[in-house]
């Protein structure tokens, strides 16, 4: 049996996760919420890659994790009506996705990013922001400008 590996420790706690690097803030997360069965390394030519920190059978379950932010449509909420009429409306196209990609960005916004005053009730056309921590990891899903296919897809 191999021995268990365990990824460094970050220089912060999870709480804090301002300015840190993207591979911290994922094992900070594996270890509070998955006991370290998984870390997160980076490769050169591939980025980041989550690994398993002990060995496992083929096909066994090292994880299961629940949504950052679950968000549906909202027919009769003011701001997903507006969203509709852009997307499908008279004078269609002044959107490029469709409206619930928008959607889906407006609840990924902090308090902060709302500005005060932001009402988070759905019957006065608010919703709740989303906390800090979250936004931090939802924004580790973006990859960026995507300019082609990796050269370790190719081949």
């Amino acid at each position: 049996r191999a021995q268990r590996r365990t990824a460094p420790a970050p220089p912060f706690p999870c709480a804090a996760m301002a300015d840190v690097d993207d591979v911290g803030v994922v094992n900070a997360y594996a270890r509070e919420f998955h006991r370290g069965v998984v870390y997160c390394d980076r490769i050169e030519g591939k980025g980041r890659v989550l690994r398993a920190s002990d060995v496992f059978e083929a096909g066994a379950v090292l994880l299961r994790d629940a949504p950052i932010r679950v968000v549906t449509e909202q027919p009769g909420h003011a701001v997903w009506d507006r969203l509709v009429e852009l997307a499908e409306g008279p004078g269609t196209g002044a959107l490029d996705f469709p409206p619930l990609w928008y959607w889906c960005a407006l609840h990924s916004l902090t308090a902060e990013d709302l500005g005060e005053g932001h009402p988070e009730d759905p019957q006065r056309d608010g919703w709740a922001p989303m906390g800090a921590v979250e936004q931090r990891r939802l924004l580790l899903l973006h990859s960026g400008d995507i300019n082609g296919a990796a050269a370790a897809t190719v081949t």
